[in-house]
């Protein structure tokens, strides 16, 4: 096992066929005093050996017997590293094909060591030279992120990125393997509600950034789907409370009624499959009372702007249902994410320490 100081952070570099780019990025990082580095090679073939061979003996080389997705490389990496630098402040990850610049990772690695308890993202000025596919699949993440997520950050696929140790275990915990993987750090880290620092990078692109092995249609559809899981509990509570409702209506012709009957059967859906799918948290009884808490207060919202709507107007039942019940879907599920099922970073660091 091999122990770094307390001061000391890890370079780890995730590898898919890589080209010669990748022997320079680990020569330079040597020459800048860098010394704890961690390649997985994730499945590259018996081609790209030679390349492997050469960074040998400058840094730590894991490897995957077949291409598992750069999610899997990295979590390989973190495992690695948690085993045998116990005393390291967290991880510096980068690309292996040049588009981070040495000076640059080392400038994400001085920043962890001050900012120990938050995460460091080397992000990208989008100009006139970066290729149009990088340029739009970071503009439509970007915006869809912070509508679903609630965290704006203008360089969301950004693979420069500082993290703190006592982030590391909980990222171990994340079931996705490809590129929507980086995207889930960024909603883990949010969950746990650690602070986020944006530190200017250059942006460098070889030959339009030929060597990436990232799919701007179908890893983009990856990352899409995995933020819009957010709002996917919600919106099938949704539906469930208004059919609910509405049966009970018809039947019954009580608001009230239909109201309470709509909120206990949604509500119960909403709570499980928010807590094992969406945030995927642990139970506990602060949380399931909050909830319902919540369900509670929402409800008696709902009653009365929709009982006085009804009254008041000659709007029918179904659309003023529709309208009340979007207004709310938006409350509800901020409160969710940010109130009941967030875990304060102070609760997580004292975990990880004790």
């Amino acid at each position: 096992m091999r122990n770094s100081e307390q001061t000391e952070t890890v370079v780890l570099i995730p590898a898919y066929k890589p080209e010669q780019h990748l022997v320079k990025l680990i020569q330079d990082l040597h020459a800048l005093g860098q010394r704890d580095i961690i390649v997985v090679d994730d499945g590259s073939g018996k081609e790209f050996d030679s390349i492997f061979a050469e960074i040998s003996s400058q840094c730590t080389v894991l490897r995957h017997a077949v291409n598992c997705g750069k999610g899997r490389a990295l979590k390989t990496g973190f495992n690695y590293f948690l085993l045998n630098y116990p005393n390291a402040v967290g991880v510096v990850t980068a690309d292996a094909d040049g588009q981070h610049r040495p000076e640059d990772i080392i400038k994400i690695a001085g920043l962890l060591k001050k900012e120990r308890n938050k995460m460091i993202l080397g992000v990208r000025e989008f100009g006139s030279g970066v290729p149009l596919r990088s340029k739009i699949g970071n503009i439509l993440t970007k915006y869809v992120f912070f509508v679903m997520v609630g965290l704006k950050i203008s360089d969301t696929q950004t693979g420069l990125r500082g993290i703190p140790v006592q982030l590391i275990p909980k990222l171990l915990t994340i079931t996705h393997d490809r590129y929507e993987y980086e995207t889930s750090m960024l909603i883990v880290n949010r969950e746990l509600n650690l602070s986020v620092i944006e530190e200017p990078i250059e942006t460098v692109y070889i030959e339009q950034n030929r060597s990436s092995h990232f799919n701007p249609i179908l890893d983009s559809l990856r990352i899409y789907f995995l933020i819009i899981r957010f709002s996917v509990s919600s919106i099938l509570a949704s539906i469930i409370d208004s059919a609910v409702f509405l049966l009970c209506f018809w039947l019954g012709g009580e608001i009230l009624f239909s109201i309470i009957c709509a909120r206990f059967v949604a509500g119960t859906f909403n709570y499980i499959f928010n807590k094992k799918i969406v945030f995927q948290t642990s139970g506990s009884y602060l949380k399931f009372i909050k909830y319902w808490l919540l369900v509670i207060i929402l409800g008696v919202l709902a009653y009365y702007m929709i009982n006085g709507l009804y009254h008041a107007t000659n709007i029918n039942i179904v659309i003023i249902k529709i309208f009340i019940e979007l207004f709310l879907f938006i409350m509800s599920f901020i409160i969710q994410r940010f109130w009941i099922f967030s875990s304060p970073a102070e609760e997580y660091v004292e975990a990880e320490n004790s």
